[in-house]
């Protein structure tokens, strides 16, 4: 019956926090379950590519008391519509829960701009490993208000890694690095933003290592240099290709489309990291998606101390390089170790969580 249907509300505004969510509309009963997503800003490209329809954060408003749980998801926008929908949904006793992809900045993913890192926390924190729920139980979250589930990615890229080996590795790489010839080792830069909650970490600063050419002081740009400058010794017939962030623009990385072989932007990210014989990043979730498909990977990290955010997403043991020897060592050496943690899916943990 229709009134035995639990209606879900769920409110993204950043790319992670669709990336996070986009299979619940496929694991979760639709007859005893009605899914809405509310958006704003990059997550509505984000919802479009994946056929998902939305409304705005006016529309979900006029009809919050109509869900049994809204789903939150974080942003950097230090005013983003989530906290605001928080607020109301506490006042109108609707219970929350909110989810973050990783450990990054917990400080700041329910902050705003207060100085209180809880302060917009949700009844209930969905977290995906160990890592980071000791990141929140440290700000003072306490463990009953923290459900631990398995990355969504795990499952998903485990499928998706089977579906395009069916399809091949060379016609995929055909049709995604056209240019590339089959000699060519095909290196895909995964860029980032040089900006987020914690800013200070992504701007030159006396922690780093690297500093790339000097005419920079942002943490992707010193990285991207690093690696040109290394490829041209190590691997100077590569194919290289920078993926773009979904709030990256093409015009930051204009100073390197001489030395670039192909730039790519939008839509999924995931045949090209699967057609690629090696992926390079900082510390971006699709490093570790990368591996999950397959893909050799590593990490070129100007400031040392950011190895503790590969480690602590809990997918992979990612190797990872913060001189200019270890990149070149790295561009030729092996493949690292994936790690399979255990832990029911998301949608196992709403479940449990509505049916309280």
């Amino acid at each position: 019956m229709l009134s035995d249907v639990r209606k879900i509300l769920i409110c993204v505004e950043d790319p992670g926090a669709v990336n996070f969510v986009t299979d619940l509309p496929e694991q979760l009963d639709s007859s005893s379950f009605k899914l809405d997503f509310c958006a704003q800003g990059f997550a509505c490209e984000k919802l479009e590519s994946a056929s998902i329809p939305y409304c705005t954060a006016e529309e979900a408003t006029a009809r919050l008391e109509q869900y049994d749980l809204v789903l939150l998801g974080t942003a950097e926008n230090r005013e983003t519509f989530t906290f605001r929908m928080t607020e109301i949904c506490q006042k109108k006793n609707i219970a929350t829960a909110g989810f973050v992809d990783g450990p990054a900045a917990a400080a700041h993913r329910f902050k705003g701009h207060s100085t209180n890192p809880l302060q917009y926390l949700p009844d209930l924190l969905i977290l995906p490993s160990r890592e980071t729920a000791d990141r929140f139980n440290e700000l003072g979250v306490p463990s009953n208000r923290i459900a631990l589930c398995e990355h969504p990615v795990i499952s998903r890229l485990s499928t998706l890694r089977q579906q395009l080996e069916s399809q091949g590795k060379d016609r995929i790489r055909r049709r995604v690095f056209p240019d590339a010839t089959e000699e060519q080792t095909v290196i895909l830069f995964i860029a980032e933003l040089s900006d987020g909650l914690e800013s200070e970490r992504y701007s030159l600063n006396e922690h780093f290592l690297l500093k790339g050419r000097g005419g920079t002081t942002e943490r992707t740009l010193i990285a991207l240099e690093e690696l040109l400058d290394a490829r041209t010794a190590a691997v100077p017939e590569s194919f290289v290709v920078v993926r773009l962030h979904p709030k990256n623009i093409l015009e930051e990385f204009s100073p390197y489309q001489a030395e670039t072989d192909q730039f790519s932007k939008g839509g999924s990210p995931y045949e090209a990291v699967f057609a690629a014989d090696l992926c390079i990043g900082l510390t971006s979730i699709l490093l570790h998606e990368a591996m999950l498909l397959g893909t050799r990977t590593f990490a070129i990290l100007p400031d040392p101390a950011d190895r503790t955010l590969l480690d602590e997403a809990g997918l992979c043991q990612i190797s990872s390089a913060s001189s200019k020897e270890a990149i070149k060592t790295e561009l030729l050496g092996a493949s690292p170790h994936i790690k399979h943690p255990n832990g029911p899916q998301l949608s196992d943990v709403i479940k449990q969580i509505i049916q309280c």
